[in-house]
């Protein structure tokens, strides 16, 4: 029966073991859903199989196998169901996206109509989604974006990728599908951020079907398309056009995808039957083996704070590294006489330091916008008063030393009194009894570098590794570490667990904002940037550093990110290059930092 196809199937990939998970399965009505995975549970229990059953996440590898059988209720779920578990299918929890790329006339849309045809007899279900025919629908449909879009397409030109993306996003939400075929795009590397910054893990990347034919034979095609098309673009001027975009900006997005495995390139010269055997062939090995996704391993830079540096407080943190499946790499100790010596913290804190030290507030970016919003006043006028100071100068206007200073900026912190206007660009109103009220800037830094050069002091770091397919950095800080203040971090932080636990873990205080116990890279480019400061690690030799130099973004100025400068945005806009990047997994990271780089 195909309940006992489905048994057999579980059995042979180690998913059951027991005789109860078998009697209890054929005991249940073959199309109730819901009930199977009650036996099943139960059975597991009786079983003593729950350990087994976590390391191998079972449970939600039923729950997924279940999902692909309902989707489109076969009249038999369990045939469907075992070829799940035996393929292990990714596009289960997100839509599978093939990105079909090639010159103009390259045949694309040929081999889309034929995938879609070929697999609806197998009963799946692919869906074509032309980034160029849902342009110019758009272009045709009287919106506001009408006319915006029919200018770039007249002149050969890459329309801006925010228009685009919503397109094919709000294309992939209305069909409700699983797998799409998305023709044309991306097309720069603008697209390609754009992309990876709006959709992240939506949506799965199987791959990338790249059809490759020369320019002589496209111009003939498309000319010989001209005739009946009606397309404006399907005369030779545009055609040139064409060329040069999608040589000068498509073909490095073909690369980066390259260098991560997923391109399937095609001669597209040769017949469409030929073309189409090349295809078919691809997907139907991805439909077979449904391998998992390539691990995409990204590395952060961990350590403990001086005031939290216990044993039990590294050992908390070995243990919940471990559970959230994140590899230590290495680990190891370093001294407040040698933080002070090397001026680590210095150059650690540097976007903090030169704000609190180095540079007056008249010479700083202040978001205006930003600071009106929380204290109702613009800068310009405060700057043209007089009425702020950094660190140091706040301490000689104010007449009092580092310890007062630091302690007004807690009670102004407490008062609600301050605002963030950027990675580590804090500005606070200070009102002290019987002194001028002033806005300052970072004063916490300068009592907060003797917590880390203090003889006595030390922190231990770890340099960790994990795969942005199981865990993602947003996920990385916000679960795993814990957000800023540990009185809000969730449970099972480590900043949460640090509050919660501060007497048993060592602590001679409950963890604040400032001391708050851990810190952990923001960014793969942050993690970078404090292996070479506090490791003094080379570019060349890091992992990232390596793959930021392979895509052209060159040492001196991944050097001179280091230390979070105010970067070109474009638009005659400018920002901090750590704000960019903040909460970007491996990928996003790569591809902005290019983007970034073209704009120095």
């Amino acid at each position: 029966s195909s309940a006992g196809l489905f048994l057999a199937t579980l059995h042979s990939s180690r998913l059951i073991t027991t005789v109860p998970l078998a009697l209890a399965c054929l005991q249940v009505e073959v199309g109730a859903v819901g009930t199977i995975l009650r036996q099943l549970s139960r059975a597991m229990s009786r079983a003593s199989t729950q350990a087994y059953l976590q390391k191998h996440a079972i449970s939600s590898r039923i729950e997924q196998a279940v999902n692909a059988a309902i989707k489109d209720l076969p009249e038999d779920p369990f045939p469907v169901i075992a070829k799940h578990l035996l393929t292990g299918r990714p596009e289960c929890d997100v839509p599978c996206v093939w990105f079909v790329l090639g010159g103009p006339g390259a045949g694309k849309g040929t081999q889309c109509a034929r995938v879609i045809e070929y697999f609806r007899q197998k009963h799946l279900r692919y869906t074509h989604l032309s980034a160029g025919d849902l342009l110019r629908a758009e272009r045709s449909s009287g919106s506001p974006q009408a006319e915006l879009i029919e200018s770039y397409i007249k002149e050969g030109k890459i329309v801006p990728v925010e228009i685009t993306v919503k397109l094919l996003l709000n294309a992939i939400e209305i069909d409700g599908g699983k797998r799409f075929l998305v023709d044309g795009f991306p097309r720069n590397t603008n697209n390609l951020s754009g992309w990876q910054q709006t959709v992240g893990s939506k949506l799965n990347i199987a791959g990338v079907l790249v059809y490759e034919v020369s320019e002589a034979v496209l111009e003939e095609r498309l000319l010989e398309r001209g005739k009946t098309s009606g397309r404006s673009d399907d005369n030779v001027e545009a055609i040139k056009k064409r060329f040069v975009t999608f040589n000068g900006e498509t073909k490095p997005v073909i690369e980066y995808y390259r260098h991560q495995g997923l391109v399937h390139a095609f001669d597209g010269a040769r017949s469409v039957e030929e073309v189409w055997a090349d295809t078919k062939s691809v997907l139907e090995a991805y439909d077979a083996k449904a391998a998992p996704p390539t691990p995409i391993k990204q590395s952060a830079f961990v350590f403990t704070k001086p005031h939290a540096n216990t044993t039990e407080v590294q050992q908390l943190i070995t243990e919940r590294f471990g559970e959230a499946g994140i590899t230590v790499l290495s680990e190891g100790d370093i001294d407040g006489p040698t933080i002070d010596a090397k001026q680590y913290i210095d150059q650690h804190y540097y976007a903090i330091a030169s704000k609190a030290t180095l540079l007056k507030p008249s010479q700083l970016n202040v978001p205006n916008d930003k600071f009106k919003e929380k204290f109702g006043e613009d800068w310009s006028t405060v700057l043209e008063q007089n009425r702020a100071y950094n660190a140091i100068d706040a301490c000689a206007h104010l007449g009092i030393d580092t310890e007062q200073l630091f302690a007004s900026w807690k009670e102004a912190t407490n008062g609600g009194r301050i605002v963030k206007l950027g990675g580590g660009f804090y500005v606070a109103l200070l009102e002290m009894e019987g002194k001028p009220s002033i806005y300052t800037l970072n004063a916490f830094f300068m009592s907060m570098r003797s917590k880390f050069t203090a003889p006595t002091a030390s922190i231990h770091y770890y340099v960790v590794e994990f795969d942005a397919n199981k865990l993602k950095w947003a996920d990385f800080r916000g679960s795993i570490l814990g957000p800023t203040d540990p009185a809000k971090a969730p449970e099972g932080s480590l900043r949460g667990m640090l509050h919660a636990q501060w007497e048993k873990l060592g602590l001679q205080a409950p963890p604040n904002t400032t001391d708050n116990g851990v810190h952990a890279s923001a960014s793969p480019f942050e993690g970078l940037a404090e292996r070479l400061n506090w490791l003094q690690g080379s570019v060349d030799k890091d992992p990232f550093g390596a793959q930021l130099l392979e895509a052209g973004v060159p040492e001196a100025t991944i050097r001179n990110w280091s230390v979070d400068p105010q970067v070109p945005l474009g638009g005659g806009k400018k920002g901090s290059l750590f704000d960019q990047l903040e909460d970007t997994d491996l990928p996003q990271c790569l591809a902005k930092a290019v983007e970034l780089s073209k704009l120095e």
